[in-house]
């Protein structure tokens, strides 16, 4: 069994990555975001998920990383390829 972790990033950017850090030394297997445009809390910085986490694997060694959702309605489908395919080899084959 894998578990893995949540992380909506509507804090400051060095406290989403202390909360990226946490997870990844707590042992768990992924570290998940999500893909929305607007943020879901209100008026804090909430940050776009893919670039979210090409930097989050720039913070981290081995925890997996992916988002929840990522909707070809947002994007189209051939940049999302492309975004996923930077994730993946930004964070050395770590993208679920």
């Amino acid at each position: 069994m894998k578990f893995g972790a949540v992380l909506v990033p509507f804090e400051p950017w060095e406290q989403v990555v202390r909360w990226a850090r946490e997870v990844e030394e707590l042992g768990l297997d992924s570290l998940w975001v999500p893909d929305h445009l607007v943020n879901p809390v209100g008026s804090k910085p909430f940050y776009e998920g893919w670039t979210t986490l090409a930097a989050l694997a720039q913070e981290t060694s081995r925890i997996r990383v992916g988002t929840l959702v990522s909707s070809i309605v947002f994007r189209e489908p051939r940049l999302l390829a492309k975004q996923a395919l930077a994730v993946d080899h930004l964070s050395g084959g770590r993208l679920e």
